[in-house]
């Protein structure tokens, strides 16, 4: 059987979305329908903005980009973000009204971005890929795999490859206010992705992936970095997810969030109030 999908690829952000909740998926990219993005996606825009930005210039010129530059630019990416989608999710904070929440989140951004670039930048002194789009065929499936890498940099401190090259490490940026664990980085499918992504470009696994965080907190912003690895087993693994979730869409399954996921609720989810998963209404979907 053909496998028939709403949009001609699958990416990182689409896998993880029906694995989470599949009526979430069938709201977006079936029935396409699109919610106000999130205050805080759009602080990670930013701050992915000022990141890129920096990244590109040290990766084309070797010149360092100053501090001041990498903020501007984040918050300039902040607002160019706020007023395309002219609504915004303001989430548990909406009684606190729309112009002190996104002033707010703008100061965050500028904030984070300044961290980044005291923090974070020094430690990526050889990037060779910014969000860089790799697309993968899958032939069986009739589909493409698609993702961007954050960056992908070359570690001089680490154990070099037999041909002498330095060691690459695929980092995947975020921003948020709780470090994530070892444990939530091993098992990310992200990460999966991203190095299968860098194998399919180069041929090679990377010597590692990581997740680097930009963290606000009441102390102050902080960076933290959080490593790991990824070998064969992990792709294989993630094409098999990938090959079921392929399966359920063109198949029209769309199963709810597990019972008692923190996602299924009305702060995380837009679309928590209409579902009928939520609200008892009966949907049968032929």
């Amino acid at each position: 059987m053909p496998i028939v999908l709403p949009t001609d690829h699958l990416s990182p952000s689409q896998v993880g979305m029906y694995t989470k909740c599949g009526e979430q998926y069938r709201r977006r990219y079936v029935e396409g329908e699109r919610r106000p993005p999130e205050v805080a996606m759009l602080v990670g825009r930013g701050v992915h903005g000022g990141a890129e930005g920096r990244h590109r210039r040290v990766m084309d010129t070797g010149e360092e980009m100053p501090r001041a530059d990498v903020v501007d630019l984040a918050v300039a990416v902040y607002d160019g973000d706020v007023d395309e989608a002219g609504e915004v999710d303001l989430g548990a904070e909406a009684d606190r009204g729309t112009d002190i929440v996104i002033g707010e989140a703008r100061d965050r951004t500028a904030t984070l971005a300044g961290c980044f670039a005291d923090k974070v930048a020094p430690q990526i002194r050889y990037p060779i890929a910014v969000e860089e789009q790799i697309e993968i065929p899958v032939e069986r499936l009739g589909i493409s795999l698609l993702g961007y890498l954050d960056v992908a940099h070359e570690r001089e401190d680490l154990v070099a490859y037999p041909e002498g090259d330095s060691a690459v490490i695929v980092e995947d940026l975020k921003t948020g206010t709780k470090t994530r664990s070892q444990a939530d980085v091993d098992g990310d499918r992200q990460l999966s992705w991203y190095a299968m992504g860098w194998r399919h470009r180069t041929g090679t696994l990377p010597h590692g992936v990581g997740i680097r965080q930009v963290l606000s907190q009441k102390r102050g912003p902080k960076a933290v970095l959080v490593e790991s690895q990824r070998t064969d087993d992990h792709v294989a693994a993630l094409l098999k997810t990938i090959n079921a979730v392929a399966v359920g869409i063109s198949a029209g399954v769309f199963p709810p969030a597990p019972d008692g996921a923190w996602w299924c609720s009305a702060r995380w989810c837009g679309y928590y109030s209409t579902c009928p998963y939520v609200v008892g209404k009966v949907i049968f979907h032929e």
